[in-house]
């Protein structure tokens, strides 16, 4: 029986199918990564306005849980919005290195800058 490709394609095609495999296992886990980082919802719900959204949207804040987001609510509904990220370190719990990792993810609405 005649080999449909010569000995060279082969090793070509070996080669293409074996990137194409690495290429696949490294989206894969990129793409998990980032899923968990962002707790993605099917669509992007990034970045999160800490100014007006409820327990459960702040809870997609990586690092907030339910005992969290209630201390975000409560100052807020307290002392009136957030001004600046910085007015996240008077909650207990959120020091310079979580604000850090939640910046990305939120801000702080059209009204003030998110900077």
């Amino acid at each position: 029986m005649n080999n449909i490709f010569t000995s060279d394609e082969r090793k070509v095609i070996i080669f293409i199918v074996s990137l194409l495999i690495v290429g696949s296992i490294l989206n894969t886990v990129i793409g998990k990564s980032r899923n968990s980082e962002e707790k993605k919802l099917g669509v992007s719900v990034f970045p999160i306005d800490i100014n007006c959204a409820e327990e459960d949207l702040l809870k997609e804040i990586p690092g907030v849980g339910s005992k969290m987001a209630q201390r975000i609510i409560k100052y807020r509904e307290e002392n009136g919005k957030f001004k600046a990220f910085d007015d996240l370190l008077r909650i207990q719990g959120i020091g310079k290195k979580k604000l850090e990792k939640m910046r990305k993810f939120i801000t702080l609405g059209e009204n003030y800058e998110n900077k």
